[in-house]
Protein backbone atom coordinates (compact mmCIF):
# COMPACT_ATOMS: atom_id res chain seq x y z
CA UNK A 1 0.00 0.00 0.00
CA UNK A 2 0.97 3.67 -0.61
CA UNK A 3 0.66 6.31 1.36
CA UNK A 4 -2.54 7.50 -0.51
CA UNK A 5 -3.96 3.88 0.80
CA UNK A 6 -3.91 2.74 -2.98
CA UNK A 7 -2.24 -0.36 -3.62
CA UNK A 8 1.24 -0.10 -5.09
CA UNK A 9 1.82 -0.21 -8.94
CA UNK A 10 3.96 -3.05 -10.59
CA UNK A 11 7.24 -1.54 -12.05
CA UNK A 12 6.81 -0.74 -16.08
CA UNK A 13 9.37 -2.98 -17.95
CA UNK A 14 10.24 -2.09 -21.67
CA UNK A 15 10.46 -5.21 -23.25
CA UNK A 16 13.30 -5.89 -25.60
CA UNK A 17 15.03 -8.36 -27.42
CA UNK A 18 17.32 -8.76 -24.86
CA UNK A 19 15.19 -9.75 -22.04
CA UNK A 20 16.14 -12.80 -20.08
CA UNK A 21 14.18 -14.44 -17.84
CA UNK A 22 14.92 -14.41 -13.96
CA UNK A 23 17.58 -16.86 -12.92
CA UNK A 24 18.87 -17.13 -16.69
CA UNK A 25 22.48 -16.07 -17.11
CA UNK A 26 22.47 -12.91 -19.59
CA UNK A 27 24.78 -14.08 -23.38
CA UNK A 28 26.24 -10.74 -23.32
CA UNK A 29 28.04 -7.65 -21.82
CA UNK A 30 25.30 -5.53 -22.81
CA UNK A 31 22.64 -8.04 -21.94
CA UNK A 32 23.98 -8.22 -18.52
CA UNK A 33 23.81 -4.22 -18.13
CA UNK A 34 20.10 -4.42 -19.40
CA UNK A 35 19.34 -6.81 -16.98
CA UNK A 36 21.41 -4.80 -14.32
CA UNK A 37 19.23 -1.49 -15.03
CA UNK A 38 16.11 -3.43 -15.60
CA UNK A 39 16.93 -4.76 -11.41
CA UNK A 40 18.05 -0.82 -10.12
CA UNK A 41 14.76 0.07 -11.36
CA UNK A 42 12.53 -2.63 -9.61
CA UNK A 43 14.38 -2.16 -6.56
CA UNK A 44 13.83 1.66 -6.75
CA UNK A 45 10.70 1.60 -6.92
CA UNK A 46 10.29 -1.00 -4.04
CA UNK A 47 12.42 1.28 -1.60
CA UNK A 48 10.58 4.09 -2.67
CA UNK A 49 7.36 2.29 -1.70
CA UNK A 50 8.92 0.50 1.11
CA UNK A 51 9.83 4.28 2.30
CA UNK A 52 6.19 5.51 1.92
CA UNK A 53 4.97 2.69 4.29
CA UNK A 54 7.81 3.58 6.82
CA UNK A 55 7.29 7.25 7.25
CA UNK A 56 4.78 7.28 9.52
CA UNK A 57 4.79 11.04 10.27
CA UNK A 58 4.08 11.60 6.70
CA UNK A 59 1.47 9.15 6.57
CA UNK A 60 0.32 10.70 10.37
CA UNK A 61 0.62 14.64 8.68
CA UNK A 62 -1.81 13.45 5.72
CA UNK A 63 -4.18 11.95 7.92
CA UNK A 64 -4.44 14.66 10.57
CA UNK A 65 -5.28 17.36 7.25
CA UNK A 66 -7.26 15.02 6.07
CA UNK A 67 -9.24 15.21 8.93
CA UNK A 68 -9.15 18.85 9.68
CA UNK A 69 -10.65 19.19 5.97
CA UNK A 70 -13.58 17.07 7.52
CA UNK A 71 -13.94 19.54 10.40
CA UNK A 72 -14.04 22.34 8.76
CA UNK A 73 -16.42 20.72 6.21
CA UNK A 74 -19.00 20.10 9.44
CA UNK A 75 -17.99 23.55 11.11
CA UNK A 76 -19.36 25.60 7.92
CA UNK A 77 -22.58 22.87 7.75
CA UNK A 78 -23.77 23.58 10.81
CA UNK A 79 -22.84 27.23 10.84
CA UNK A 80 -25.40 27.37 7.89
CA UNK A 81 -28.10 25.75 9.83
CA UNK A 82 -27.41 27.86 12.43
CA UNK A 83 -27.72 30.85 10.22
CA UNK A 84 -30.94 29.71 8.67
CA UNK A 85 -32.31 28.32 11.74
CA UNK A 86 -31.66 31.79 13.57
CA UNK A 87 -33.68 33.40 10.38
CA UNK A 88 -36.36 31.11 11.10
CA UNK A 89 -36.85 31.37 14.24
CA UNK A 90 -36.59 35.64 14.35
CA UNK A 91 -39.11 35.37 11.46
CA UNK A 92 -41.61 33.54 13.91
CA UNK A 93 -41.12 35.87 17.26
CA UNK A 94 -41.52 39.20 14.56
CA UNK A 95 -44.79 37.66 13.56
CA UNK A 96 -45.88 36.73 17.86
CA UNK A 97 -44.54 40.63 18.68
CA UNK A 98 -46.54 42.24 16.08
CA UNK A 99 -49.35 40.52 17.49
CA UNK A 100 -48.36 41.52 20.94
CA UNK A 101 -47.75 45.10 19.95
CA UNK A 102 -51.34 45.40 17.47
CA UNK A 103 -52.77 44.13 20.94
CA UNK A 104 -50.83 46.89 22.84
CA UNK A 105 -51.28 49.67 20.54
CA UNK A 106 -55.81 48.80 20.82
CA UNK A 107 -55.46 48.35 23.70
CA UNK A 108 -54.12 52.23 24.32
CA UNK A 109 -56.16 53.56 21.40
CA UNK A 110 -59.10 52.38 23.57
CA UNK A 111 -57.66 54.06 26.60
CA UNK A 112 -57.53 57.20 24.64
CA UNK A 113 -60.94 57.32 23.39
CA UNK A 114 -62.40 56.62 26.97
CA UNK A 115 -60.35 59.01 29.01
CA UNK A 116 -62.95 61.11 30.62
CA UNK A 117 -64.83 58.06 31.62
CA UNK A 118 -61.70 56.42 33.16
CA UNK A 119 -60.79 59.65 35.05
CA UNK A 120 -64.39 59.56 36.35
CA UNK A 121 -64.67 56.18 37.16
CA UNK A 122 -61.04 56.51 39.35
CA UNK A 123 -62.37 59.27 40.94
CA UNK A 124 -65.41 57.80 42.37
CA UNK A 125 -62.84 55.30 43.88
CA UNK A 126 -61.10 57.24 45.36
CA UNK A 127 -64.00 58.83 46.97
CA UNK A 128 -65.67 55.71 48.49
CA UNK A 129 -62.24 54.59 49.57
CA UNK A 130 -62.16 57.98 51.40
CA UNK A 131 -66.04 57.79 52.73
CA UNK A 132 -65.43 54.12 53.81
CA UNK A 133 -62.38 55.05 56.37
CA UNK A 134 -64.01 58.41 57.21
CA UNK A 135 -67.15 56.24 58.19
CA UNK A 136 -64.63 53.53 60.63
CA UNK A 137 -62.81 56.39 62.18
CA UNK A 138 -66.03 58.02 63.03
Amino acid sequence: MTSSGQAPQPAHEESTAADTTPGSIPDSEQELREDIEQTRERLGHTVEQLAAKADVKARAKDKATELAGRVKSTARQAAGQVTDRTAEVRGQLADQTSGARAAVAKGAGAAQQRRVPLAAVAVAGVAVFLLVRWWRRR
